[in-house]
């Protein structure tokens, strides 16, 4: 019995896939337990499974790639291309929505069926192809949508997404019914109905599904059908047709196989295509989620579908790998979101976040290490594998009771650092303050000095001016030629006069002036 038992769980961790559906199982229960039983409930585990709909077909199609040892950086780029030419034919030119998803499905062939063309039958490395896709793709998308969000789309899309086909088998409950059952959660309704229980008795089966329709399968949108389904078709292809079976040989040995007869080139080819057909089916759910097409959408999507692929067990070398090892890296990102948002971990700001994308970081690593050790199955490659784990789980074990300490200075620390700053900026602005009154007192003196003066200038000034229309009314007068020579004569006496205290005014102005624009400078500091 020991024996079988051994025997059994040496063939399980022995499975590309054995690592993420042991991280999917040991998180769930983890956070269900944090989260009292809410992530655990079917509503969300279904919603686990749509939310990564997009994803998971797009880390299908890199799967397919990847097990013939390339890449597809421009995954993403696709996605947001195929929406945006969906939403731009459906929503300016009036398209049907059928026709408008062919075109969609068209796009990502074509452009897969282009990379492809590059990649094999070129020969240009497929890394360089898909980097330049990345970028290339979605400028396209947004040159052509003037980078807008296309109006809301027919509802014909949320068939592909949202729609809920299970929503015909609902019948209204009796309202003294309905009320009692409204305070059970989904596992109290399923308990209560095996046993059965008095507030089923009466029911018919279309309110029976109504009663757990409430708590579970109005959640049970067309994406979670569509996303399973994708699956199991390709994992069909890749195990029982001739063309999965060519490309797990392309990715193992790709000399090999050409020399066993296999056409390298084209199954290559037929890779990208496959890749491009998976993001543009993507990219009909995502719109069938959202109802709108956005070229923002996408972001960080190669990372993630990478990342999937790798943490489900799939080889970066080639050759080795699972689809529903994927499906469990899709799941496994999924679950840390959702379960983060459940838990109450994610809090109120940006720092839920950053822990999601470590703990995202730290699993692909530990993933490309067991990769690694598969590659090169030695027992010294297993040994270092296992002491290097171990040795990480020992660090954190032992720097995890100072982990709270050290936050705990480094947020005493900050505080006090504030503190000094705001200290020397309140000094500074005392110091500032004193001699901003300095010169406002200098200026004030100064205008005071200036002001018996400047009334003499205004008054001259005014004399001038009267003398000066008249002289123009009489032209040739000599009476008026006297007046304004002795006008001018005065003004002039009167300038100078007050040219001593009119410079000193100025001055003192100036230099109240340039004390004052530093108490300005502080202000957009601080």
């Amino acid at each position: 019995m020991a024996d079988r038992l051994l025997a059994t769980l040496i063939r399980f961790f022995s499975a590309e896939w054995s690592g993420a559906l042991l991280a999917v199982l040991v998180l769930s229960l983890a956070f269900g337990v944090v989260s009292g039983g809410d992530f655990l409930a079917p509503g969300n585990l279904m919603q686990i499974v749509i939310s990564g709909a997009d994803i998971g077909l797009i880390a299908a199609g890199m799967t397919i790639v990847i097990l013939t040892a390339g890449i597809d950086l421009s995954v993403g780029s696709i996605l947001v291309l195929v929406t945006s030419v969906m939403g731009y034919v459906a929503g300016y030119f009036g398209l049907d929505p059928v026709s408008a998803i062919f075109v969609g499905l068209a796009t990502g062939i074509l452009v897969g069926c282009f990379q492809g063309l590059l990649i094999a039958q070129v020969g240009m490395p497929a890394f360089i192809v898909t980097l330049a896709g990345l970028s290339l793709w979605r400028g396209l998308a947004n040159f052509m949508t003037k980078a807008q969000t296309s109006p809301p789309l027919d509802d014909f899309f949320k068939f592909f997404g949202s729609w809920n086909p299970t929503a015909v088998f609902r019948e209204p409950l009796p309202d003294v019914v309905s009320e009692e059952i409204k305070t059970w959660g989904f596992w109290e309704r399923l308990g209560g109905w095996l046993n059965r229980h008095d507030a089923f008795s009466g029911l018919s089966g279309g309110q029976i599904f109504e009663v757990f329709w409430l708590t579970g399968f109005n959640g049970l949108q067309m994406a979670f059908f569509i996303h399973i389904g994708f699956f199991i078709l390709i994992a069909l292809m890749l195990n029982n047709m001739k063309i999965g079976r060519y490309m797990y040989a392309i990715g193992s040995n790709e000399s090999g196989a050409r020399q066993a007869g296999i056409n390298t080139k084209q199954y290559l080819m037929m890779a990208y295509i496959i890749c491009g057909l998976c993001c543009a089916m993507a990219g009909v759910v995502r719109l069938g989620l959202s109802s709108t097409a956005t070229p923002l959408l996408g972001s960080q999507y190669e990372l993630l579908a990478i990342a999937a692929v790798v943490i489900g067990g799939t080889s970066l070398f080639g050759g080795r790998g699972t689809i529903w090892g994927t499906f469990l890296g899709v799941l496994l990102l999924k679950v840390i979101n959702n379960g983060f948002i459940q838990s109450g971990l994610a809090g109120t700001s940006n720092e839920g976040t950053f822990v999601q994308m470590m703990l995202t970081g730290v699993i692909i690593m530990i993933a490309v290490g067991m990769d690694i050790v598969r590659q090169n199955a030695s027992i010294i490659n297993v040994q270092r594998f296992l002491c290097g784990a171990a040795f990480a789980c020992m660090t954190l074990v032992v720097l995890a009771p100072g982990f709270g300490t050290v936050m705990s200075a480094i947020a005493l620390g900050e505080s006090s650092a504030m503190k000094n700053y705001q200290l020397k900026a309140e000094e500074a602005n005392a110091a500032l303050a004193d001699e901003i009154e300095a010169a406002k007192r200098v200026m004030e003196d100064a205008r005071a000095l200036y002001a018996p003066f400047e009334a003499v200038v205004k008054e001259a000034r005014k004399d001038f001016n009267a003398a000066n229309r008249r002289f123009k009314e009489q032209p040739g007068n000599a009476s008026a030629q006297a007046d304004l020579d002795q006008a001018r004569e005065v003004l002039r006496a009167a300038r100078a006069d007050a040219a001593e205290t009119e410079v000193a005014f100025e001055t003192a102005r100036l230099a109240f002036n340039r004390v004052n624009s530093k108490r300005w400078g502080i202000d957009q500091k601080q």
